[in-house]
């Protein structure tokens, strides 16, 4: 599925040119190509809608049907096991701006203005990630380009490349307990 490529090397300075390195290769392949993809819907238990204003609508033409949505600085995190990441929402004249962090770290600011709507859009991908647990957030702006008449962003799915089992929640650290001494006394010495 790709293209090998070979390569010698040959050194030169004062004293003129070295002899040629043995031959070796590379073969390139097309990215991504390795990637089994999972799509994971709106509505899963593991995507965490953050704040007050996220509604759930039925609108065909998502995946299965639903989407997430708000219009306000509210936030969304998904945290995943795989190897890459791709956000799928719906672009339109009343959608806005938001903003994608990957692993805690700015990623990049996208509108999702567009002159008509259009369903099931790659908002933002990442296919060139460790295989081990990440989180992406979408932060909502509440902006919006000059020409929408809203500031929309919506969740239709994820979509995770290899997608991985999340490890089990850790135990919360041990809390000490006071205990009081068997006859309940108090302000004795320890």
């Amino acid at each position: 599925n790709g293209t090998t490529y070979y390569w010698r090397v040959r050194a030169y300075n004062a004293d003129g040119a070295g002899s040629f390195s043995t031959p070796d290769t590379f073969t390139t392949i097309i990215a991504g190509s390795q990637n089994k993809w999972t799509t994971v819907d709106d509505t899963t238990n593991s995507i965490y809608y953050e704040g007050t204003t996220w509604q759930t609508a039925n609108w065909s033409g998502y995946y299965d049907n639903t989407a997430h949505y708000t219009w306000q600085k509210d936030s969304v995190k998904y945290v995943f096991k795989g190897t890459g990441i791709k956000w799928i929402a719906a672009t339109g004249a009343d959608h806005g701006k938001a903003d994608v962090y990957l692993d805690g770290a700015y990623k990049v600011t996208v509108d999702l203005y567009s002159g008509s709507g259009v369903n099931q859009v790659v908002i933002y991908a990442d296919s060139a990630l460790n295989d081990e647990v990440h989180t992406i957030q979408i932060k909502v702006t509440s902006t919006h380009d000059a020409n929408a008449t809203g500031s929309f962003v919506d969740v239709d799915a994820f979509e995770v490349a290899n997608m991985g089992t999340l490890p089990p929640p850790s135990s919360p650290p041990a809390v000490p307990m006071l205990l009081s001494p068997v006859n309940h006394a108090t302000n004795q010495p320890t």
